[in-house]
């Protein structure tokens, strides 16, 4: 038996999959991992751990593989961003600083202070946070400058394990997308480097290589750790979020993907980058990028109406789905701005002081208008996000927990007035690494006939045209409420921060 294994390294979870080339998931693997908080704002993990719980992953999906299986290839997807460094015998030099991390966040800001920022911005085509790599050495340079002095690589998470699994120093469009390349011209950029005064270390930039394409075969030590025979292909991966628009079927300019959890993650599939974007533009391949919105406009709020709002978490959410479907579009307007995260909104704008509210009550709205409100409001941030994309979505691919549910699934198809498509695929991002090892290894010409030959025809929900107006008008209303709000939050942060704890 012929099989395929995508590797998906997250932040908090390893997930390992082996796939047969004409077919989704043969067999699923997890390992967990911790992250560090040394200090406040603070997120690291241990490189020597993350490999080594990725190489146990790997060790637990093949025991689960008949004896007659024959891996073909190997393919890494992971964690973007972030700063991972080794030395030249190929050891870290310290631990990794992750995406999610903001001691650089004085870096961001004074380089937009003094134009550094916009310059960086209008080379590689997104805006830059504290969590990518620019900020991160910078920090590193000023308060850890011995670390660099051993430096010989810098490489991102997923490269980071493609390199323990080959030996081999390189990394794809994707990761060094944001901020080291010229997004236009799809090569590094020494401007960026030179901007921020990092020219000296430019040379840790590692070989890029196309994603798709053979980075080298396992080692005799890997295959020691892992239990994959020696020889076998490594192919170049993504960054975990390019990964999964494959892993859900979106390959071609105009395929939109959602992936839709405690956070969700909206990206369009686009053949050119787009000048002045402000968002995130990755490069995939050769005219192939996506532009991506992350927000924090997610499920969060579903769980707290169930069981905040209605009875402690003991309907279930099917029933909470019954009472929504019993009020119209517009819950008799009532509506809900979904910013329930403490930590503000990220995504189509930012701010911190963001917070959720219910506007309209009136005394003939029950338990029902609330629910339905609620998920309405969760519809609208995904389109808002998306208008702020300016590509034509053709189709969107959704992804996630709610996606289980077609009271959901047409509610965002006659919210954002396009096709809507769930795929079957449990866990895209692996997946979506899988069927990049099968173009390296010659299973597929190309990640189109990839998605084509593993994944199942996706369900399919159709726009109400009548319903589609009635969204397109509250829309209109939505991001007029919620622009306004700006100065009343503000105003909400400063007054609450004064209360006595």
């Amino acid at each position: 038996m012929d099989l395929l294994v995508g590797v998906d390294a997250g932040t908090s979870v390893i997930k390992a999959v082996a796939i047969t080339p004409a077919r989704s998931e043969r067999a699923l693997a997890t390992r967990s991992l911790s992250t560090d908080h040394p200090e406040p704002q603070w997120a690291q993990q241990d490189m020597n751990t993350v490999w080594e719980q990725t190489a146990a992953c790997l060790g637990d999906l093949l025991e689960q593989l008949p004896r007659d299986a024959t891996i073909l290839g190997v393919s890494i997807a992971a964690q973007g961003d972030g700063c991972w460094l080794i030395d030249s015998d190929g050891d870290p030099v310290r631990d990794a600083i992750l995406w999610s991390d903001s001691r650089a966040s004085e870096y961001i800001q004074q380089w937009r202070t003094d134009g550094t920022l916009e310059e960086i911005e209008r080379i590689c085509g997104s805006e830059l946070f504290p969590g990518t790599v620019l900020p991160l050495l910078a920090w590193v340079s000023d308060e850890e400058p011995q670390r660099l002095e051993t430096a010989a690589t810098l490489l991102f998470c997923k490269d980071w394990l493609t390199y323990k699994l080959t030996g081999e120093r390189t990394t794809d469009l994707s990761d060094a997308s944001l901020p080291l390349l010229d997004i236009y011209e799809q090569s590094y950029s020494d401007a960026v480097w030179e901007t921020t005064g990092l020219a000296e270390y430019m040379h840790l930039r590692p070989e890029l290589q196309p994603a798709g394409s053979v980075v080298g075969s396992i080692t005799e030590s890997a295959a020691a750790r892992t239990g994959i025979p020696v020889g076998t292909p490594v192919v170049m991966g993504l960054f975990d979020v390019a990964a999964a628009a494959i892993g859900c079927g979106a390959v071609s300019e105009g395929d939109s993907v959602s992936s839709i959890g405690t956070s969700v993650v909206n990206q369009s599939l686009a053949s050119t980058p787009r000048v002045d974007s402000t968002t995130i533009q990755v490069a995939l391949w050769e005219d192939l990028y996506t532009e991506a919105i992350g927000s924090n406009a997610g499920t969060k709020s579903i769980e707290w109406v169930r069981n905040e709002i209605v009875d402690e978490g003991k309907t279930s959410y099917s029933d909470l789905e019954t009472a929504a479907q019993s009020v119209p579009a517009g819950a008799d307007g009532l509506l809900y701005l979904p910013y329930l995260s403490p930590t503000g909104e990220r995504g189509p704008f930012v701010d911190p002081n963001a917070r959720a509210q219910l506007l309209g009550l009136e005394p003939s709205h029950t338990t029902a208008h609330i629910v339905r409100a609620v998920y309405e409001g969760l519809a609208l941030a995904l389109r808002d996000c998306y208008e702020a994309i300016p590509n034509t979505v053709s189709q969107l691919y959704v992804t996630g927990g709610p996606t289980r549910s077609t009271f959901w699934n047409q509610l965002v198809a006659d919210c954002m007035g396009v096709e809507i498509l769930v795929s079957d695929s449990a866990e895209p991002t692996a997946v979506g690494a899988a069927v990049l090892a099968g173009v390296g290894t010659d299973c597929y010409s190309d990640p189109t006939v990839g998605t084509s030959q593993v994944l199942s025809a996706p369900d399919r929900y159709q726009p109400t045209t009548a319903v589609t107006e009635t969204y397109d008008l509250l829309y209109e209303q939505y991001v007029q409420i919620r622009s306004r709000m700006v100065e009343i939050w503000a105003l909400h942060a400063e007054t609450t921060s004064q209360l006595p704890d």
